[in-house]
């Protein structure tokens, strides 16, 4: 097979009706090629067969960049509920407190007209 250089400044025109399509088998090795592939891969047939398809590299590293973000999501996504279970706890604690403070509230008044209550008295 030729040598791979880089393509940068390399362009092929791609007619309106053409089909690019190759086949691989599941290490990613070339085994089929159409006539559209062969001409724009600059290629002969008999080059590309057997070769490594640089597409199925690359679908490669997508795929595992891809894992790994998936990976990523999945930690966000186990931190976010984290952090929801928190907040409903502190939500749950802050109405706890709220019906406490309530509660304390109407305490000190009932407290405070016993204490009048017994000053009226204790006086007369």
């Amino acid at each position: 097979m030729r040598v791979n250089l880089p393509l940068s400044g390399r362009e092929v025109s791609v007619g309106e009706n053409a089909n690019i399509l190759s086949t691989t088998d599941p290490r990613g090795r070339i085994t089929y090629v159409n006539p559209d592939f062969v001409e724009i891969s600059g290629y002969s047939e008999s080059e590309l067969l057997g070769e490594q398809h640089k597409i199925s590299e690359m679908s490669a590293r997508i795929a595992a960049a891809m894992e790994q973000q998936s990976a990523v999501s999945e930690e966000i996504n186990q931190r976010i509920v984290s952090i929801r279970g928190r907040s409903d706890q502190h939500l749950e604690i802050g109405r706890q407190s709220q019906h406490s403070a309530s509660n304390m509230a109407l305490l000190a008044d009932r407290m405070q007209q016993l204490v009048k209550q017994f000053w009226s008295v204790r006086r007369a």
